[in-house]
């Protein structure tokens, strides 16, 4: 599963990378974060969301994990699941 998050100006002014954005990204993602959540039969977290790739910004990153709390997962398909979140410009 891959999320596309368009960045606000404001929030986009705030980004910080400690590292050049790798050559294998698309032109339009700025960073991209994967994510791993375990859900149970009901949809719940199971687990809190663990970060498997970072973006190389601690913004981004954090962003990615609070979208994994808030994303609404649906019932009878317990277990793990890795999201990439690709974040683009404004």
């Amino acid at each position: 599963m891959a999320l596309r998050v368009q960045l606000t100006a404001e929030a986009f002014k705030k980004v910080v990378f400690d590292h050049p954005k790798p050559d294998v990204l698309p032109a339009e993602v700025l960073g991209q974060t994967k994510i791993c959540t375990c859900v149970d039969n009901a949809g719940n977290l199971k687990n809190p969301v663990k970060l498997v790739r970072a973006s190389g910004s601690p913004q981004l990153d954090a962003e990615a994990m609070e979208i994994g709390k808030n994303i609404s997962y649906p019932a009878g398909h317990p277990g793990c699941m890795h999201q990439t979140v690709n974040f683009t410009a404004p």
